[in-house]
């Protein structure tokens, strides 16, 4: 039964704007929630060789996800364990082990301490080698997506996706030998759900994206346990020639002309798939107000530059230059309204029209994908309404 607060909408079906600055409900998150979870960190295309490395923050932690001497992945705490100076430098790079600049502790790529210089001034202390190698996480992947998870008790990272949801990412994914083809790294100024809202967000698309609204067809979308998934399809007449024939004449293996999809990763990895590409934006909260968005574009190995021409146009036309032209800016004047002291509330209640479309059909699309992402968020952080504690939704 939905019982209405005072605005006449339900408690559960409104957000308070606190959630989006307070920074105990950032650090709340970072503990419970992305502590937690499975977090996207790159595809296995990005590390191909013993010695690659990627090192980028995992809530809120720095790590570095590398490639050992006998081809198995290592998500490590980019901490040393002597004095806590960080192992490597955030980015990408190539190491034959991992050297402390600090006082050279050198690690090896799977984290066991091998060398200490000046060893024998530790004897006597209990010191005890093997005890300080860098420190662990887990890390798993599924055709080729690597996340690492912090929580030893959580579940493997299939049982966290669910049969369904791994199933359809094998289109493309379990088909193709994919290759990074473009990395786009941005600081937006704003809290990390505003995104994680806008890609589970139906209703904005007609008045945000021009583009879509005419060319992009929407299917049914599902839901998945705390994951959601919109269909997709092309409305070829509203494309142009050159843009048609690169998704029809290079379809990757396992898609046709006109598959394409959306899923949307809790809490925060989206993964846009067309005929002939990959886009998958995953994100990095830094702080309440301040997010780094990571936007990676795959194509296959091996591809001729013609093709990798096409796939790139299609990777800009309908995910880069969106979200960079269109989406962030909207999502920036979200999080400075957000700080209104009048208007401390939002609506997530719309559902689709009495005699209308089903819920996971409606083309302008209803609000149950955002209910279900905080009805999860809340029970990761264990709270009763879509606010910071001591705010209220009554």
């Amino acid at each position: 039964m939905r019982t209405a607060s005072p605005t006449g909408i339900a408690p559960l079906e409104m957000v308070h704007n606190s959630v989006y600055l307070d920074p105990a409900v950032f650090a709340l998150e970072q503990e419970r929630l992305f502590g937690r979870v499975w977090n996207f960190v790159c595809h296995e295309c990005e590390l191909p060789a013993p010695g690659d490395y990627l090192a980028r923050e995992v809530a809120g932690s720095p790590m570095v996800i590398v490639r050992d001497s006998q081809g198995r992945l290592h998500a490590l705490y980019n901490t040393c364990t002597h004095r806590g100076c960080q192992v490597v430098e955030e980015g990408r790079g190539h190491r034959k082990t991992l050297l402390c600049p600090y006082h050279n502790w050198n690690f090896g790529l799977d984290g066991r301490l091998l060398g200490v210089p000046g060893l024998a001034a530790l004897e006597g202390t209990g010191f005890c080698k093997e005890a300080y190698g860098l420190r662990a996480a887990r890390v798993e992947s599924v055709y080729g997506l690597v996340f690492v998870c912090q929580d030893p008790a959580a579940p493997s990272l299939h049982e966290y996706l669910g049969p369904a949801l791994v199933s359809l990412l094998a289109r493309p994914f379990a088909h193709s030998e994919l290759e990074l083809m473009a990395y786009r790294r941005t600081e937006l100024e704003v809290n990390w759900k505003t995104g994680a809202e806008n890609a589970r967000d139906g209703y904005h698309v007609p008045n945000v994206h021009p583009f879509f609204k005419r060319a992009s067809v929407p299917r049914p979308y599902h839901l998945h346990g705390c994951h959601a998934v919109q269909e997709l399809a092309v409305r070829w007449d509203a494309i142009d020639v050159e843009l048609a024939q690169g998704m029809r004449d290079y379809p990757l293996p396992g898609l046709g002309p006109d598959d394409g999809y959306v899923a949307g990763l809790f809490p925060d990895t989206f993964i846009l798939v067309r005929s002939n590409f990959v886009f998958i934006e995953s994100q990095i909260p830094v702080a309440p107000e301040l997010t780094i968005i990571e936007d990676r574009g795959y194509g296959l190995r091996g591809d001729p530059p013609s093709v990798r021409e096409q796939r790139l146009r299609s990777w800009e036309v309908w995910a880069a230059n969106i979200a960079r032209d269109e989406d962030f800016p909207v999502l920036r004047r979200q999080q400075r309204g957000l700080r209104s002291r009048q208007v401390t509330r939002a609506i997530i209640a719309r559902r689709a029209p009495a005699g209308g479309r089903a819920l996971g059909q409606s083309n302008l699309g209803d609000d149950e994908r955002l209910r279900a992402f905080w009805a999860h968020w809340r029970a990761y952080l264990d709270l009763e309404q879509n606010a910071a504690p001591g705010a209220t939704l009554d």
